[in-house]
């Protein structure tokens, strides 16, 4: 299952209503009303420190506050993240000593983005490591914030998985 965005039109213009989250009003562009468009689902594992996650001053477009600290140390460093279609949701690490990805997801996740993200995390495990990986998922983590400086770069290095 993909998310869906729905669609309206009216006379000259159309609206958009993106997830529930954010709505706008574009030109008049399109050939039917209400009808659901399917989203692919788009999953990117990014590094320690990555721009992408670094370069904002409000960040609360793609991560919830509320797991800022499992993401970002006392100092502002990122950790490396699991991002789903433009979204933080979780952290990602690799043992390559081990041949290990680990992951830790904020949310349940439905059973087709959890796979996205076990398929992803297997292959930047294969990237990373030059050769196959295991994958495995850590069901707690400590945040970040709270580890000792420099722990960002490994956030699960010594956390159990399952």
């Amino acid at each position: 299952m993909t998310d869906s965005v729905n669609t309206c039109c009216s006379s000259n213009i159309f609206f958009l209503n993106l997830f529930r989250k954010a709505s706008y009003i574009l030109p008049k562009n399109c050939a039917g009303c209400m009808r659901p468009v399917l989203l692919p689902l788009i999953c990117h594992c990014l590094p320690a420190m990555d721009p992408y996650i670094m370069g904002y001053k409000i960040r609360r477009r793609f991560i919830d506050e509320a797991f800022y600290d499992y993401v970002f140390d006392r100092f502002g460093n990122a950790s490396p993240v699991i991002v789903l279609n433009g979204a933080i949701i979780g952290v990602w690490d690799v043992a390559d000593d081990k041949n290990l990805v680990k992951f830790f997801l904020f949310n349940q996740m439905q059973d087709d983005i959890y796979e996205k993200v076990i398929e992803t995390g297997i292959s930047v495990g294969r990237f990373y490591c030059e050769r196959e990986v295991d994958i495995m998922e850590v069901r707690s983590m400590i945040p970040v914030k709270k580890l000792t400086a420099g722990s960002f770069m490994s956030p699960l290095k010594n956390m159990p998985g399952e």
